[in-house]
């Protein structure tokens, strides 16, 4: 095999691991959701609820450790995500959950539940997808006096 067509074929290959990243990282950005409590219901601290929160963020990674895409959390829900940098943190998700419950005037989130999952069988370990989402409460606000 001639030293072109080896190149030709290293090109290929480069072109269709990029082309397969890339058409998956569409669906690996930041997401933030609320939705309205539902009636009656209260933190654990017994406040009234005024909002469901969650937000979760997903990457790929190169043998469950070395990050090739993963979402923006700064920009969730409009399918920015970033190459080479691993955004998958706690913090930024209870950032996103905090901000949001401000935004709505409602008070401090409370009631985080945690949720961590990866999996790299669908390609024999080498690709790892991490997820990670968290979920909390946010009550109505005290009123100001």
């Amino acid at each position: 095999m001639g030293g072109k067509e080896l190149e030709m074929k290293l090109l290929m290959v480069m072109v269709t691991v990029a082309a397969v990243l890339l058409t998956g990282a569409g669906c690996r950005t930041s997401t933030l959701r609320a939705t309205p409590a539902y009636a009656g219901q209260k933190t654990s601290s017994g406040k009234p609820a005024a909002w469901n929160l969650e937000s979760e963020n997903w990457g790929l990674y190169l043998f469950n450790w070395l990050p090739l895409v993963s979402g923006n959390p700064n920009r969730p829900n409009v399918g920015d995500y970033d190459v080479a940098t691993d955004w998958l943190n706690t913090a930024y998700l209870e950032k996103n959950l905090r901000e949001e419950a401000a935004r709505r005037k409602a008070g401090p989130v409370e009631d985080f539940q945690l949720s961590r999952r990866s999996t790299g069988m669908f390609s024999l370990w080498l690709i790892w997808l991490r997820v990670e989402n968290l979920k909390g409460v946010a009550p109505v606000a005290a009123p100001e006096p």
